[in-house]
């Protein structure tokens, strides 16, 4: 399709000839990457047909201004609503909130690349000490977190293996449930002793660490869980210097190599990972040390935990599966790559007056009203809504908003009505991501 165009031109400077090629319902007829992408039907399609004439996806500034537009009805549906303003959208009239399970979870993740894998890591190393992240686990009250970060959205989270996986949770031994006192006594064992500001320190290092986040804007929920625990942890003499940043440059940390080597750059982070619909391979994964360089953001290795990992990704047998998953998450509950701090949710809504014929599909009844592993399929069984036109015909169409995270900016795609005047401007509100600066000098941020 591409011929002979670099792969360094494809995600930059390339301009592909339109309509793109494509098999399925819509391909895409106008194309800027910077702010819209246009899908109309496909004639060529030969299976069910959609009802509605066009697909838009448009790039907001942040995910207030999305939720703005599907309270005036700019857009129908939004498949990614902010934590803090879901229980607002429900209460508002011709507005659906949906609150699905999801395979997803926010996690405090801790830089444990090995010195001897990369000398050049930026770290202190007084968090490679199992006892101080034994301290921090105890010391954060997830259920405070949920209900301040989350707007009481998400749940307790045990683990990296969401309870979503009904057919292989099970409690790990250790839960690590909020004791400030019980992490106290692990640091006054280890010999960490507090300072004259309070902050413990061993032999001249103290302990504290920077914890970036993602900025506000992004995630106010990472924001706001950030400044949690940093208040929770100072309690027991623990110091984090919270860092918002943005998506990019909290990357750019994560994934920072020197002569090819990895060489992250930071002491901690809040950040969340999003699990296959169907199976947990992939969020086991995180911690196997051959995801070292590539997925892994926690740099974490393990021989026992790597060959468990091998053993259930061969073992078909449901029963005996879970009890080497179960050992896997135990492993991880003793050695605290990360601290999971809630499991999430996938917080969606759409306007009822606008469409129809909405129904949870991924991975199933209960599910997501969409997702990447349905396709295009739910899409094909959307009819207008009660203020839409025509609900028997296609040309009118519906109008229908899906968002996503790219990068920093928040994706939305639009359903466009045939029935718009021709001469009628589509309007793109377009926001400039505004970055308060913090009192330590850093960039001050969605879940």
């Amino acid at each position: 399709i591409w011929g002979k165009v670099p792969l360094s031109e494809l995600t930059t400077t390339y301009q592909p000839s339109l309509p793109l090629v494509g098999t399925g319902p819509f391909i895409v007829t106008e194309l800027d990457l910077g702010r819209l992408i246009k899908m109309d039907q496909n004639p060529e399609f030969d299976g069910k047909k959609p009802k509605f004439g066009q697909l838009q996806f448009i790039k907001y500034g942040n995910q207030d201004a999305v939720e703005r537009a599907l309270q005036l009805g700019e857009i129908d549906l939004v498949p990614e609503v902010q934590a803090s303003t879901f229980k607002r959208l429900g209460e508002q009239d011709n507005i659906k909130t949906v609150d699905s399970p999801s395979p997803a979870f926010t996690e405090l993740a801790f830089n444990l690349c090995p010195e001897k894998l990369s000398p050049d890591a930026q770290v202190n190393p007084a968090i490679r000490d199992l006892p101080v992240r034994q301290a921090i686990a105890y010391s954060i009250d997830r259920e405070r977190i949920n209900q301040i970060a989350a707007s009481d959205t998400s749940f307790v989270a045990n683990g990296l293996l969401p309870s979503y996986y009904k057919s292989f949770y099970e409690d790990p031994e250790n839960t690590y449930p909020f004791d400030p006192e019980k992490a106290k006594q692990i640091l006054d064992d280890a010999g960490y002793l507090p300072g004259d500001d309070g902050i413990r320190e061993k032999d001249g290092d103290r302990l504290s660490f920077n914890l970036y986040t993602r900025t506000r804007s992004e995630s106010a929920y990472n924001a706001q869980a950030a400044k949690l625990v940093a208040e929770m942890a100072r309690d027991v003499g623990i110091e984090f210097k919270v860092q918002e940043v943005s998506v990019d440059k909290l990357t750019e940390l994560t994934v920072r190599q020197v002569d090819g080597k990895p060489a992250p750059d930071f002491d901690a982070f809040i950040w969340g990972w999003g699990g296959d619909a169907y199976d947990p391979s992939f969020l086991l994964s995180l911690m196997t040390t051959g995801e070292i360089g590539g997925s892994s953001d926690s740099f974490y290795s393990n021989a026992e935990y790597d060959k468990l990992f091998n053993e259930q990704s061969g073992e078909f047998d449901v029963e005996k599966r879970k009890e080497i998953i179960h050992r896997m998450i135990n492993r991880l509950q003793q050695d605290l790559p990360y601290i999971v701090l809630t499991e999430d949710p996938n917080l969606q809504a759409y306007r009822t007056d606008r469409i129809a014929n909405v129904e949870p599909t991924c991975p199933s009844g209960d599910g997501d009203i969409f997702c990447e592993q349905a396709g295009y399929a739910p899409l094909l069984d959307l009819a207008p809504g009660s203020s839409s036109g025509d609900e028997g015909s296609s040309g009118n169409g519906v109008l229908i908003a899906i968002i996503a995270a790219l990068v920093i900016a928040v994706l939305a795609f639009v359903l466009i009505r045939h029935r718009r005047r021709r001469d009628e401007p589509l309007e793109v509100e377009e926001e400039t991501l505004e970055v308060e600066e913090q009192p330590d000098g850093t960039d001050g941020e969605e879940k």
